[in-house]
This record gives structure tokens, sequence and C-alpha cells, in this order.
């Protein structure tokens, strides 16, 4: 199976993701491959003031010194462990990487900055996000990680979002954990519609939810239907029902100029409490 990508920075913040690659990395039996992007000297040289003669040598060493320190931490202990540097801009290299390699999980942070304060993988997170064609689980700062005993899904009824299903499913199983498919259902639909319609309207929405939910459920699966804005409803569920790790899709693309994601998920980029994997899809 190809490895597991974390990108660190230098920083506490981005060390955080390494107990949930771990995580993933024992239960699945993958490699854990770390990266440190540096930035170019010119780059370096403009940060610090300093002029085209100044040697970064002495950062580059402490670079390698601080991925040996991380490769025996304690949050990876038992998994395979290699290293590696490089020098650029930090999401186009690691889009490289992950290609080069056949990653097929990259575990990073939503904070971070680096040893020249010049922007942490954090600081990327979202157009990595966007931009990588696999996986990518998020983790938010300052969680802390616990093991993970149920797994929430959120599907909202189209085919797209039950492909996150495969990979959740294939991840309780190894853990285990609880897998819980929810579909919030807003109650703005209803808006405009005389009291009697609209809860008729809503229960009938909530009905063929569930029968959807139902249908893609196998033994033990704990299926749910919430009314609530997304994606507050479903991080209350999440909360309420101990679901440590939301496993979904996005349907990110790269436009210009600016990436973009489906809207649920940028929801959940900017919300989450706890560790959000996300699925690819693929445009239409």
């Amino acid at each position: 199976m190809g490895p597991i990508i974390v990108p660190l920075d230098e920083s506490t913040y981005a060390e955080q993701a390494l107990p949930w690659a771990a995580m993933v990395a024992r239960a699945q039996d993958r490699p854990v491959h770390l990266v440190t992007v540096r930035p170019s000297p010119e780059a370096y040289w403009e940060f610090a003031d300093l002029g085209p003669d100044a040697s970064i040598d002495a950062h580059q060493e402490t670079v390698d010194d601080y991925l040996e320190h991380m490769r025996v931490a304690d949050e990876l202990k038992n998994v395979a462990v290699t290293l590696e540097v490089l020098d650029g801009d930090i999401v186009q290299q690691l889009t490289w990487l992950c290609e080069r390699v056949r990653a097929e999980l990259m575990v990073l942070t939503t904070r971070g900055r680096g040893g020249f304060g010049m922007g942490g993988v954090g600081s990327v997170a979202d157009r990595l996000v966007r931009r990588l064609q696999m996986p990518v689980m998020v983790v938010p700062p300052d969680v802390q990680y616990v093991p993970v005993e149920a797994i929430m899904v959120p599907l909202d009824g189209s085919d797209e979002s039950t492909r996150a299903l495969s990979p959740a499913r294939s991840l309780s199983q190894a853990l285990p954990a609880a897998l819980h498919l929810v579909h919030a259902v807003n109650p703005d639909a209803a808006w405009g519609l005389p009291d009697e319609q609209a809860s008729q309207y809503l229960s009938a929405m909530e009905s063929r939810a569930r029968a959807h939910l139902e249908s893609l459920a196998e033994p033990g699966d704990v299926v749910s239907v919430v009314q609530g804005t997304v994606p507050g409803a479903l991080l209350d569920y999440a909360g309420e029902h101990g679901c440590r790790l939301v496993v979904m899709t996005t349907h990110g693309r790269v436009t210009e100029p600016m990436p973009e994601l489906g809207g649920i998920a940028a929801a959940m980029m900017r919300s989450i409490d706890r560790p959000v994997y996300f699925v690819r899809v693929p445009e239409r």
C-alpha cells in the first residue's frame, strides 16, 4: 500500500498530525513518510533580510536533524518511517511527491508555522485538500489524540457522497470503530410553507433520507437523520455520539484565480473541531 505523507514544518502544531497518521498506519499496515519543504534560498534571504552571500547550510542541517528526531518520536512507535527534505513551493512540491511515491493519504494540521515563520503546512492545508486527488486527513490544532471508537460519514443522498463509504468502512473495520451514517435535513428547506405543510414536507425528507441510509448500511452501522444546518448539525452529532473522526467527500476543484471546495467541505474546513478525512470526488 502507498505511504502516508505527513508534512512537518518544525512546529509543534504540525507535529499534532503524527498520532493520527500513526493510527491509520498501524490499522492498515502502511509506512509513514515525513517530509519538510524548505524555502528557496531567495525566499530565505528575503525573509531574513540577508544578502545572497549568506549561507543557509546550517538551517539545512537543522532540518535533517529535526526529521531524524521525529522518526523516533513516541507517536510513531512500531511504524515504518521514511524521511525526505524538499526545496521550493510547499504545495507544488507536496503534490509532486504524492504522485512520485504513489501516496494514498496525507495527514496534516490546519495550523503550523515554519522554522522561518514563512507560512507552514497549516497555512496551505485547504489548498492541498483542493488540489490533491488522493484523500487528505485534516487535523485542527490542539485536538488531543484519543483512540477512535466511532466514525461519522455525512451523506446527502447523492452518489458522490457515498464515495466516502468505502474508505470509512475499511478504516472502521481495521481500528475497529463503529460507523455512523448521518444525513442532516435543513429545516430552512420548508421556509415559507404553512406550518402543517412544512412539518409534512420535512417529515417526508427525513423518511427518504433514512430509507437511503438504510439501503447503504451494513450490520452494526448506526443510521441517523438529524435536523439542522451544516456543518453545525453534523458536528453536534459527532460530539454527542463520540465520533472522533469524520470521513466525507469533497468536490474540490482547481480554478482560477482561486481553487474552490464543495460547499459542505468548505464549511467543515472552517468549523472542524476534530479530524476530517476528505475523499476527493472527481469532477463530472
